[in-house]
């Protein structure tokens, strides 16, 4: 089945959305497109802290290490390389285009 089948038909779940939590079913949030999976992946990606899974230490980003970085000004492009690093090294089949980041003082 392609994936233009599976986006298109309603019976058929792509995978678990994140973050974690029960439907009114019991069930996890599933996703019914592969867009909608692939958004739920990143975000997953992004917001776990390497060493935070067992078994797998390099998954994630650190991001929240740079967060707190004192030179202000390196940290765009440090979130950036972060961003796109992470991305790169997990979810190979997603290309970045633009990062936007503002930041605020």
């Amino acid at each position: 089945m392609s994936v233009r089948e599976k986006n298109n038909d309603d019976n058929i779940y792509v995978g678990i959305g994140f973050p974690l939590g029960f439907t009114t079913a019991g069930l996890f949030h599933q996703t019914k497109s592969v867009l909608e999976q692939a958004k739920s992946n990143m975000r997953n990606v992004l917001l776990t802290h390497k060493g935070e899974r067992v078994g797998q230490p390099e998954f994630g980003s650190n991001l929240l290490s740079i967060l707190f970085t004192e030179d202000i000004s390196i940290l765009s492009d440090r979130i950036e390389q972060e961003i796109r690093s992470s991305i790169e090294r997990q979810l190979p089949y997603i290309l970045i285009n633009n990062i936007f980041i503002v930041v605020i003082i």
